[in-house]
């Protein structure tokens, strides 16, 4: 089987230009960044056109007014290091090996770094994205209280690509302080060396010492700042979902990844996508 092809566009408008071949072409597109967590995603048909962000990776910051302006291919490391030395910090952060900006908006995997700054999509105030018919759109804004119009920014949290290509983010900052670290992460090697990994969401602090007595199996395991979530790495498969499987009874929220079905979109994101991708370019 051949390998889908791939093109790293270097601006927005190549974005959009590559987007639009694509659907004058009627091929799918996927968005991919640093391929971190690529392996759990479903496997890309062979004619789909790869669209990396990888080189939108400019950043623009504004400290007076604690907004920067960023690509999508940024890496947090990156980012954070320019923010320390203005004294500024974005209070979010993943469990997993820290990646590019694009990829913990787009993966929703991320968490506010203490429980004073959730929920962690509030941290992103605006974007620019290209849709499925190569338009570029402008979405939120660069202030708190830009309420105009539907909270697509918010949409794009978790969509995993689905609703266009982001090719610019509006992050929210603020004052850093001394405990201020971009949080605990599992390495990229640990994760492509794992055969399965659980996640737990939507903890409250009481709820992780009953997760963690669940997860003593594990081989590596990582909570974050806010106790809000934990994943988990497991070697066998079989004993993540024992453990999610104990949880799911104890009504915590669990899930094994790589997923082995495909849950139905919700109402909401197939509406967002009928305007955005009409022509269910994205995948």
């Amino acid at each position: 089987m051949n390998a889908p092809a791939t093109t790293k566009p270097a601006s927005a408008a190549h974005v959009a230009e590559a987007v639009l071949h694509a659907h004058q072409a009627n091929r799918r597109v996927r968005i991919v960044g640093q391929s971190t967590l690529e392996h759990l995603r479903p496997e890309a048909e062979p004619d789909a056109l790869l669209l990396s962000t990888r080189a939108l990776n400019t950043i623009n910051l504004v400290a007076n007014d604690l907004i920067a302006y960023v690509g999508p291919g940024l890496d947090l490391h990156t980012l954070d290091a320019h923010l320390q030395a203005a004294g500024l910090f974005w209070p979010v952060s993943r469990l997993e090996a820290p990646r590019t900006i694009g990829g913990i908006v787009g993966s929703g995997r991320a968490t506010a770094s203490g429980t004073a700054d959730g929920p962690a999509r509030r941290w992103v105030l605006g974007a620019q994205l290209v849709n499925g018919l190569g338009q570029t759109l402008t979405v939120g804004g660069a202030t708190v209280k830009n309420s105009v119009g539907y909270g697509l920014t918010h949409a794009l949290w978790g969509s995993h690509g689905q609703l266009g290509a982001v090719t610019r983010l509006t992050l929210r900052l603020r004052t850093r302080t001394e405990q201020d670290t971009v949080g605990p992460v599992i390495t990229q090697t640990a994760l492509l060396q794992a055969k399965a990994v659980l996640r737990c969401e939507n903890l409250t602090p009481a709820d992780t010492n009953r997760v963690l007595d669940h997860i003593s199996m594990a081989k590596a395991r990582v909570k974050a700042n806010d106790e809000s979530r934990i994943v988990a790495l497991y070697d066998d498969r079989k004993e993540a979902e024992l453990a999610a499987t104990k949880l799911q009874d104890s009504d915590l929220d669990a899930r094994v990844e790589p997923l082995m079905e495909t849950r139905p979109d919700p109402p909401a994101l197939l509406t967002l996508r009928a305007s955005l991708d009409p022509h269910s370019l994205f995948v």
